[in-house]
């Protein structure tokens, strides 16, 4: 029996916006967010080009919890497509700030991929765009700190309701 932890959302609301040229990927959606006051949501999707990006992937540790960790970050010099990115807005556990986790696929113009977790450094700068839809949840929040288990920060959902308290029932924990 597989184990998951979930949330049902309240309520979810769209956003759509776009990237200008020069912007930092992590900090345009960081302005989206304060903008729309998004605190919990999934980044949809998000395409466009690059004029630079920094991915790290996962590899094999057997030092590590969960027996893998993540490589030294590789910054791939463009024009870049940035073919496809998606991920989770939530908050740092400890500091309460915006948190976000993206993944994707870059391609250079001999059709060579790049892909995995892209690395907040700010050397993630749009070329010509960047197209990108946005789901806000209300009604829950996803908490990032240490996985003990695994090793690495992960998100975990948790439920919230407007005036800021926890609750519900809605909440879900499942234990194989």
């Amino acid at each position: 029996m597989a184990a998951f932890q979930s949330v049902v959302p309240e309520v979810t609301v769209k956003i759509v916006a776009r990237l200008t040229p020069g912007t930092d990927l992590f900090e345009g959606i960081r302005e989206i967010c304060r903008h729309h006051e998004v605190e919990c949501g999934a980044i949809d999707t998000a395409l466009g080009s690059l004029t630079s990006a920094t991915v790290v992937c996962i590899s094999p540790d057997e030092s590590s919890p969960s027996g893998a960790s993540y490589r030294e970050p590789l910054n791939v010099k463009g024009p870049l497509e940035l073919v496809s990115a998606c991920g989770t807005i939530g908050t740092e556990g400890e500091s309460g700030e915006l948190s976000i986790h993206l993944h994707g696929t870059v391609a250079l113009d001999e059709a060579k991929a790049y892909f995995g977790h892209f690395v907040d450094d700010g050397r993630n700068r749009v070329l010509a765009t960047v197209e990108i839809v946005i789901t806000k949840f209300i009604g829950m929040r996803w908490i990032r700190g240490l996985d003990e288990e695994t090793g690495f920060p992960l998100f975990k959902p948790e439920p919230h309701n407007r005036s800021g308290e926890g609750g519900g029932d809605r909440s879900r924990l499942k234990r194989a």
